[in-house]
Order: structure tokens, then C-alpha cells, then sequence
């Protein structure tokens, strides 16, 4: 069940640093906008988080002009922001968008801070410039998992539209399937014949589901701290599952077949992770159970996207793995 995000923080107000939330909506014509851009590097460069999102959660804050505030001089700006929730922001016709619209106070300056989706299966609280993301649960149903992103403070010192750069805060894992099946013979032509291999299902176990973590947000920068245990319903680890139907068919050696799963997971060390895989080569069927995964990444990092080719071999030999790709974290999903 999906919980709302929230923050627990102590907010106080500014009562002398800046007006009134509703005399600066009577006296400034401005209304506050937002664009939101996805960091590039391990990316696709210039991704948009509405290729990713439909939603984020904003917490924004405004100060005595020209001063370096603490937490306990901040002024929340959003009516329904409080010390426990942020504000919904969602894309629609082409533009982010929130209700009651919002304006600018000159006197001030402004924090903003975000996380999208602004729905996400956990809790969250915000501190002294941390967001911590507390009993976050991987979803169990491949298809229902989320990319999480969390977005560097934007710092705003006069009106313009807030543009957030966003940073993936979980490892996306994906595989492939390569036939590594050899010719049995010829037909008429010369022209080489091989047996069909149909991939039915596959299993990634043994995966930490459920965790901690904190996230130091300054200007320009999201610095992730490592994740940790939140144990709150006895599970740690589990499973998912990919099944085919129809069935994934390489017809020939060294044809390859991608986006066979596409996993949102928590950073962690993957020694414990087993993958379970079955096939068909021909009439004869397989099922191969507890493979490894290639020690050469012997840990999931956040921001990163991993792809493992996994080389199916001839009548039932063990599976092995292709080079594994770390690189471009493309939107389409």
C-alpha cells in the first residue's frame, strides 16, 4: 500500500524575515513555476523527468533576503506543505502544475527541494538539509517497481521558473538473453541449421527489498549515503519473477535478445543474489537454478544501470554471462 511521503522536521517561522503567506499573494503578480530536468552522465543526456514521472513532491522554503538561514528560519511557502507532507506537483498538458498557485515575495529568498514520484511505498523525513527515505520496499510485481529521484536544493534568489535536476537514488538492473548454441548441420544451400531455444521464465532471488537511507541535498548536488537495514515485516529479501508467454526464441547462435527484465533495486552487495532460468532447446527442456552473478560487479550502486548477457549453451551446459554493460540510463521503460 502506497503511504503518502512525509517529513518530520521542526519548521518555525520566520515571523520578522519575510510578509505574510497572504499578503505576498496580494501584492506580487509573479506565480511560482517548475521545470525538472534528469541528471545526465549515466543517462540519456537531456532526459526529462516527465519521460520518467508524472509526479514530485516539492517542500519549498523562503528567508529573510540575502542571509544563510537555519532550519528554524525557514517559512514554508505551499499551503498545504506542512511539517509532514510536501506539495503534489504534477505533469499535465505539458506543464508541471499546482493548486493553490503561488507568487513570489521580493523580500525573500528560497530553498526548494524534491522527490518524485511523490507517492512512493515508504516513509520520509527531512532534517537540517537530509532526506532520509525510511522503509522504502522494493515492489514485488516487476512492473509495479518505481525509479526513485531525488533532486538537488535550487537555491532562488529572483523570480524564475525553478528547475530542478533530479539524480537516480536506486541501481536499475536489466537482462538479456544470447543463444550460444552452435549449427548441428546444413540444409540443401549450404546454409547453417539450428536448434530454437525458448526462454520461459526467469528468477532473480536472494535481492535485498527493503531499506534506509539518507540524502544530504546542497546546491547543486544529491550526496547518497549507503543504505542500511529497515526490517519492519520480517522480510528482507525476495524474489521476481519474469514469465513468457509466448516464449523468447533465439534462433541462431550468437543472437541476442534484450529487455528480457527491467529491475528498479536498492544498492547493495550481490553475493547472495541467485538467478533461476528455464528453457527449452528443441524438445528438451531445462531448468538451471542458484547461477551466480559475475563477481566483476560485486555491488549495485545508486545512479547506475547495469545489463547482464546471459549466453545460453549447448544441451543444458551451465550458463554463462556475457561482458556486463554499465552506461546509458535510457527513459524508455
Amino acid at each position: 500500500m502506497n503511504k503518502y511521503i512525509f517529513i518530520s522536521s521542526a519548521l518555525l517561522l520566520l515571523s520578522t524575515a519575510c510578509v505574510k503567506e497572504e499578503e505576498m499573494d496580494s501584492s506580487h503578480t509573479e506565480p511560482m513555476k517548475f521545470d525538472s530536468f534528469v541528471e545526465q552522465g549515466t543517462k540519456a543526456v537531456g532526459s526529462k523527468l516527465e519521460d520518467i514521472n508524472s509526479t514530485m513532491g516539492v517542500w519549498g522554503y523562503k528567508f529573510k533576503k540575502g542571509t544563510s538561514p537555519t532550519s528554524s528560519q525557514y517559512f514554508p511557502i505551499f499551503q498545504s506543505q506542512t511539517m509532514s507532507q510536501s506539495q503534489i506537483v504534477s505533469f499535465e498538458n505539458n506543464s508541471w502544475v499546482y493548486t493553490p498557485q503561488r507568487y513570489w515575495d521580493s523580500t525573500c529568498d528560497y530553498h526548494f527541494y524534491a522527490i518524485s514520484p511523490h507517492s512512493l511505498d515508504a516513509t520520509c523525513y527531512f532534517n537540517e538539509g537530509k532526506l532520509w527515505i525510511n522503509e522504502f520496499r522494493v515492489n514485488s510485481n516487476i512492473e509495479d517497481q518505481v525509479d526513485v529521484l531525488i533532486a538537488a536544493r535550487k537555491d532562488i534568489t529572483s523570480p524564475q521558473a525553478v528547475e530542478f535536476v533530479f539524480t537516480h537514488v536506486l541501481a536499475r538492473v536489466n537482462f538479456k538473453l544470447q543463444s550460444g548454441i552452435p549449427a548441428y548441420g546444413s540444409d540443401a544451400d549450404g546454409n547453417p541449421l539450428y536448434e530454437t531455444i525458448e526462454v520461459t521464465r526467469i528468477t532473480l532471488r536472494d535481492v535485498f527489498c527493503q531499506g534506509i537511507c539518507g540524502f544530504t541535498l546542497t546546491e547543486n548536488k544529491v550526496n547518497v549515503h549507503e543504505w542500511g537495514y529497515k526490517q519492519t515485516d520480517g522480510i528482507l529479501y525476495d524474489s521476481y519473477t519474469k514469465s513468457f508467454t509466448p516464449a523468447v526464441n533465439l534462433s541462431y547462435k550468437g543472437e541476442t535478445k534484450d529487455g528480457m527484465m527491467n529491475l528498479f533495486l536498492i544498492p547493495w552487495p550481490t553475493s547472495d543474489v541467485r538467478l533461476d532460468i528455464e528453457y527449452k532447446v528443441g524438445d528438451v527442456e531445462f531448468s538451471k537454478s542458484d547461477i551466480l552473478l559475475p563477481e566483476s560487479i560485486n555491488s549495485w550502486k545508486p545512479n547506475v544501470n547495469y545489463t547482464y548477457t546471459l549466453v545460453l549453451n549447448p544441451y543444458g551446459a551451465p550458463i554463462s554471462f556475457g561482458p556486463i554493460e554499465t552506461g546509458s540510463w535510457a527513459t524508455e521503460y
